[in-house]
C-alpha cells in the first residue's frame, strides 16, 4: 500500500491497518536457546518497524499541517487522529522492544550466575 493510499483511509480503517500490520506481541517467557533466538529476531523486527513507523509519523505531521493551512477541517481532524495513532503505535513498539531486551538481559544474567555457581561446586 502506498503512502497516498494509507493516508486516504478513514481513521478507523487506518488504525486497523496499523494494528494488523504491526502487532505488538511479545513472548511470555524466554527459557530456552530457541526462545532467545526468537526474541533476538523480534528485537530486529521491532527495530525495523520502528524505523518505518517513524517515517510515517514524519509524513503524517507534514500532511496534518498542510490540511490545517489549507483550511480542510475534516481532513485536518482525520490527520490528527492518524498522526496520534502512529505515535501510539511507535510508543507500543518501543515498549515491546525494551521489554524483550530486558527479558533477554535478565535471562543472560541468570545463566551467567548459574554458570559461576556451578563452577564453584565442580572445582
Amino acid at each position: 500500500m502506498t503512502y497516498t493510499e494509507l493516508f486516504s483511509l478513514e481513521p478507523l480503517a487506518f488504525l486497523t491497518w496499523l494494528d494488523k500490520t504491526f502487532p505488538t506481541k511479545v513472548p511470555d517467557c524466554i527459557d530456552t536457546v530457541s526462545d532467545m533466538t526468537k526474541a533476538a529476531g523480534q528485537l530486529l523486527m521491532f527495530t525495523n518497524e520502528y524505523a518505518y513507523i517513524s517515517e510515517l509519523s514524519s509524513l503524517a505531521r507534514i500532511l496534518t499541517r498542510k490540511a490545517k493551512r489549507e483550511g480542510r477541517k475534516t481532513d485536518y481532524e482525520d490527520m490528527v487522529d492518524k498522526r496520534d495513532a502512529i505515535e501510539n503505535k511507535m510508543s507500543a513498539i518501543k515498549q515491546c522492544y525494551q521489554g524483550v531486551s530486558r527479558s533477554i538481559t535478565v535471562r543472560s544474567e541468570n545463566n551467567e550466575e548459574l554458570r559461576m555457581l556451578s563452577s564453584r561446586y565442580v572445582a
